[in-house]
């Protein structure tokens, strides 16, 4: 592949005509290079395709990740969202994306026209605290505009309905850290894990759906080494992208967690890597025996904040200053997730542990050449 012509697509929406040799300079050699005209081909044949899967929320941090790895997998899919919250840098332009709120009556005929067939519903407010604060908020997207939006889908007769729902509706609390499995106790302690609640009964009531998939999920983290140039490098509201970014900055972080006697101890969470999570996705779309289903989304394993703290620093050979914080309000102490159930069922298992986590934010945090980048990707199985 010497010299060939390539494309490739930049943030002001242009194609800019590279030679392969001066591509590699930029490139991470695991993003496929594509020869212009084989390109050209495939890029209007995939647009042409009847999109058969929609991703809503497409632009924030788990949908923009779902396109990308359904885009890999070279599986047609169609996404939205109304960028109140996520970033139009994040999702792919031409043919792939619509700004449109999911409530709107316009969705309708985007499914029939699109012929939409399975439903990925990654679009909501996500924060317990920020719940908590401004509860009408929370009411009106992730209640009020989600029951529109399933009844929608329910009138075009959507074949599969995925449901991400959360952690949050679980009761976690007291002294001794326990798994959640599906069966534990449900009592969310913030307004954020009712409105989950709140969906999660309203579709096994109505049963709208052949196929319905609700997933719990406990706390996703990570960034794609083979999408890094793609990444848009805004500051997500995670923990993880927040330290390093204090170190980067030398400030100081907050770090939160509860007094239990005499002693500080801090929040414990559960952490799946993206990779692990997007895997699961595409199971999910092509799995066939998975009719009306709830899952628990984890790695089965929880890390103290500490733990966190403790592997940043020994990664960056850095001291972190941090600031010890009481939990806010609606915030649990711990989340541990029981993900047999998946396991089992699915044969779907999490790989990358917190460390490869942690290695691939930090990897994230140091590419600088994203805007350059920024992309329409397509990778081919077959060049």
């Amino acid at each position: 592949m010497n010299n060939f012509d390539c494309f490739i697509y930049n943030n002001g929406g242009m194609f800019l005509d590279l030679r392969l040799n001066y591509l590699n300079k930029y490139i991470d050699k695991s993003i496929i290079v594509v020869p212009k005209y084989k390109f050209l081909l495939k890029f209007w044949g995939l647009i042409g395709k009847k999109s058969m899967i929609l991703v809503t929320g497409s632009a924030g941090y788990l949908g923009s990740h779902i396109c990308k790895k359904l885009l890999d997998k070279n599986i047609p899919f169609y996404s939205i969202d109304n960028l109140s919250s996520g970033k139009f840098e994040n999702v792919f332009r031409k043919g792939f994306f619509k700004k449109i709120d999911y409530s709107s009556k316009q969705i309708k005929k985007l499914l029939l026209k699109k012929k939409i067939s399975i439903i990925i519903h990654a679009a909501a407010f996500t924060f317990p605290n920020e719940s908590e604060k401004n509860k009408k908020k929370y009411f009106v997207n992730n209640i009020e505009k989600t029951i529109k939006f399933i009844k929608y889908c329910s009138e075009v007769k959507i074949k599969k309905f995925i449901f991400f729902s959360t952690s949050n509706v679980y009761e976690f609390g007291g002294d001794i850290i326990r798994s959640a499995s599906e069966k534990a106790n449900i009592k969310p302690k913030n307004y954020y894990g009712y409105t989950k609640l709140y969906i999660e009964r309203f579709l096994k009531k109505e049963n709208l759906f052949e196929n319905l998939i609700i997933l719990r999920i406990f706390n996703i983290a990570g960034f794609v080494e083979k999408f890094k140039y793609l990444e848009y490098k805004s500051r997500y509201r995670r923990i993880m992208p927040s330290i390093v970014s204090a170190i980067n900055k030398n400030k100081s972080i907050s770090i939160f967690g509860y007094q239990k006697k005499n002693c500080f101890s801090y929040a414990t969470r559960d952490y799946l890597h993206i990779e692990d999570f997007t895997n699961l996705i595409i199971k999910l779309v092509n799995f066939k025996r998975n009719k009306n289903k709830i899952y628990n989304v984890g790695s089965g394993i929880c890390y103290s904040l500490k733990d966190l703290i403790n592997i940043f620093e020994k990664k960056l050979k850095k001291k972190i200053k941090c600031h010890l914080k009481i939990l806010r309000k609606g915030e649990l102490i711990y989340t541990f997730c029981n993900n047999n159930k998946i396991i089992k069922e699915i044969k779907w298992y999490p790989k990358k542990n917190l460390n490869k986590i942690i290695s691939s934010t930090i990897d994230w945090s140091k590419v600088k050449k994203w805007k350059y980048l920024t992309v329409l990707y397509f990778l081919m199985k077959k060049i």
